[in-house]
């Protein structure tokens, strides 16, 4: 459904961005994380939609590798790939540019989490949950400690490892939530009804999360009021795409298949 909630967003945030059609085409192409090389100009708000471009460049290569090959393959093409992101970033930095949005220097963490998704398939992440745990008990504070101190510099090695490294403890994050007991405190936390519905309508609320920026404008004062009511239209919206747009859609799923 992600496709079809990205372009009716599209067009819905074209009308109340008039100035900014050329943006709104590469969206459609998925080539909004280019926009800065073709010179087009990116809106505050829409401009999320480079991210979802980054993802969709990876499912369009993901498919084949899995029908191509088989388990040993991906694992080392999903390494290989990492170790890409690593050269693009390195390229991209000698040549003077950013290394925040090409798709090239972002298939790190999609292809971590690739790699993750084999890996339970195949029961193996209980075997990660120890060195999970232990990277979590270890990396965490010297790692946000050297974020805060870093980030933002023009330094080579932290435009080079610092996604990667996010990847990396998200993923560890992942792995325990997965493999954590069911009566545990985050495993009912995040099995909630509250946070699965969220977790449902995601996307959508991804992209039309622009509603904070207009709700930050208007004459509440207090961040208490203000952003619970964020919070709610987004999802009010997010919940009337999927049930007029993308359910329908998925339904049509049957016909192709």
């Amino acid at each position: 459904s992600s496709p079809t909630s990205r372009r009716w967003t599209i067009l819905v945030m074209f009308f109340a961005y008039r100035n900014h059609a050329a943006y709104f085409g590469l969206s459609l192409l998925f080539l909004a994380n280019f926009s800065t090389y073709f010179r087009v100009g990116v809106p505050h708000g829409p401009g999320v939609f480079w991210s979802l471009s980054v993802e969709e460049h990876f499912y369009l290569i993901w498919p084949f590798l899995v029908w191509k090959w088989d388990i040993p393959y991906l694992r080392r093409a999903l390494a290989g790939i990492i170790l890409l992101t690593f050269g693009v970033r390195l390229l991209l930095l000698f040549f003077g540019y950013g290394t925040f949005y090409f798709t090239l220097a972002r298939f790190d963490g999609l292809s971590l989490g690739a790699l993750l998704a084999i890996r339970a398939r195949s029961g193996g992440l209980q075997a990660l949950a120890v060195m999970a745990r232990t990277t979590l008990r270890w990396a965490v504070v010297p790692f946000a400690a050297l974020y805060f101190a870093v980030s933002g510099s023009a330094l080579w090695s932290v435009q080079v490892l610092k996604s990667t490294v996010i990847a990396l403890l998200l993923a560890a994050v992942l792995v325990l939530v997965l493999k954590g007991k069911p009566e545990s405190a985050t495993v009912r936390a995040l099995s909630s009804a509250p946070l699965r519905s969220i977790g449902k309508y995601s996307y959508a609320m991804y992209v039309f999360h622009p509603v904070l920026e207009v709700l930050a404008h208007l004459p509440v004062t207090s961040f208490l009021i203000r952003f619970p009511l964020a919070i709610g239209l987004t999802w009010a919206m997010a919940r009337v795409s999927w049930t007029l747009v993308e359910s329908p859609f998925l339904r049509w799923k049957s016909r192709f298949g």
